[in-house]
Order: structure tokens, then C-alpha cells, then sequence
């Protein structure tokens, strides 16, 4: 299985591909990825539900498992992190 970090930079190139100017959408503080309005793709698309099912295929956006506030808390480190460093660069 992925790591968190392989798993966000798959988001990335998805998001980079189908939503080219996604990170302008993004709020990292409010950032969220627990919460459908609040993760990635709710800020893109307005809800996670509205966002395509191939987005949430390789695990980038939404993770599964026995913990997953503590999943979520680790997701939304990691995309906070890319954002803002892909933010500085831009």
C-alpha cells in the first residue's frame, strides 16, 4: 500500500490533470480532509461527493482504516505541507 506521502503527490498530478487550477481553491488552514466540504476536493468541487470517482481511487483524498481521525489528522498534515509548498513556489 501507498504512504501518505506517495498517496498526496498521486492527488496532486490527478488534481493537476483534470482541475489544473485547483490549488487557488484551496484554504490550507481551513483545510480539512475529515470533512466533505472541507477536504481537498469539497474545496474544488464543492463536496466530496461531487467530485469524480476517479479521484478518490488511489487513496489521495479519503483513507480507510481502524483509526481514521488519527488517519485524517496524518492526510491533512501531509496535503497542508504540498500546498503550501507548492503556494510558495507559484
Amino acid at each position: 500500500m501507498a504512504t501518505v506521502k506517495e498517496r498526496v503527490a498521486a492527488g496532486v498530478i490527478w488534481l493537476d490533470e483534470h482541475q489544473p487550477r485547483w490549488i487557488d481553491s484551496i484554504d490550507v488552514a481551513g483545510l480539512d480532509m475529515g470533512e466533505c466540504h472541507d477536504c481537498v476536493l469539497g474545496q474544488v468541487y464543492g463536496n466530496f461527493v461531487r467530485a469524480p470517482i476517479e479521484a478518490t481511487l488511489h487513496g489521495a483524498f479519503d483513507l480507510v482504516g481502524d483509526e481514521p481521525i488519527i488517519r485524517f489528522r496524518t492526510l491533512t498534515r501531509e496535503w497542508r505541507r504540498v500546498i503550501r509548498s507548492l503556494k510558495a513556489v507559484a
